[in-house]
């Protein structure tokens, strides 16, 4: 912050730095500083001279590359004044739901059943926060489809952790909401299952379920995974209870959430995810790699 605004009120110093833009950008007609900004041209003389001092421009120095020196100075001067009286909780929420926060900003969490989820795929509890706090790669999914009724976007992680034969990558699945993520899956993939090359985070994701997916379909589609993808539901059924048919298995991992999309009445809604995971192949792939696993 400049000393000369270091006591002003902020709504007072974005004023006075505005008029400091008129003096140095040129005008098509004169501009009366007291009554259109409420300042003085001695507050706007006293600003303009320290900028420069802190530029090492000359107070004579009023050449084109001076004046693109200053102009900068004042528009991030501006910025950090106007970013210093926002609410910066509300700004990291906003970061966060985006995907545009810095990793180490968000608050992690696990889901209340992890533990059971953790013994499912064979993983240390130490594995699972060495992912998600040193990922090798973290994939933060954007959506742009509908506003929907509750914030919540998907996350991945991934790390690889290579003992020399039983390569495997530790992939997680966390909810993005605001500033926080909460995790609530995590798989131990090993190499010579799946191909984990070059792909990013939810490539590999995709990756699992083409090995250890169950087709599934929901109103007239039928696949494995279904990501932010607007579905025409089958005359008669509602909104809460769209169709989701799947073989049965005897123990699977079942995920499916569903929002409303478009207008209010339409018969269209937009599945955030859905998929199935068989556990017992899943299951079977590890202890094949000598992973102790119920």
């Amino acid at each position: 912050m400049l000393q000369t605004l270091e006591n002003k009120p902020t709504q007072e110093a974005k004023k006075v730095l505005a008029a400091v833009s008129t003096t140095v950008l040129p005008q098509p007609f004169d501009v009366d500083i007291t009554s259109r900004y409420g300042t003085t041209e001695e507050t706007v003389n006293s600003v303009l001279a320290e900028i420069r001092r802190k530029l090492g421009i000359a107070q004579n120095d009023h050449s084109r590359q001076a004046q693109s020196k200053i102009v900068d100075f004042l528009s991030n001067t501006l910025s950090e004044i106007t970013f210093a009286d926002v609410d910066k909780m509300a700004v990291r929420a906003r970061l966060g739901q985006r995907g545009d926060l810095r990793l180490d900003l968000y608050e992690i969490r696990f889901y209340q059943n992890f533990n059971k989820r953790l013994a499912d795929s064979g993983l240390r509890k130490s594995e699972v926060q060495k992912t998600v706090r040193e990922p090798d790669a973290f994939e933060h999914l954007k959506p742009i489809t509908y506003v929907r009724e509750r914030n919540m976007s998907i996350s991945f992680f991934v790390k690889n952790f290579l003992t020399g034969r039983n390569n495997y990558t530790v992939l997680l699945v966390a909810d993005r909401s605001d500033f926080f993520l909460e995790i609530g899956q995590a798989w131990k993939i090993y190499h010579d299952e799946v191909d984990v090359t070059q792909k990013t985070p939810h490539q590999i994701f995709k990756a699992f379920l083409d090995v250890y997916g169950i087709d599934i379909t929901m109103g007239k589609k039928t696949k494995k995974y279904f990501n932010h993808e607007m579905i025409k539901q089958i005359p008669n059924e509602t909104k809460k209870s769209i169709t989701f048919q799947a073989p049965l298995v005897k123990d699977v991992e079942y995920f499916h959430s569903v929002e409303y999309g478009g207008m209010k009445n339409s018969d269209v809604v937009e599945v955030i995810q859905a998929y199935i995971i068989d556990i017992d192949k899943y299951k079977d792939s590890l202890r094949r790699h000598g992973t102790l696993v119920k």
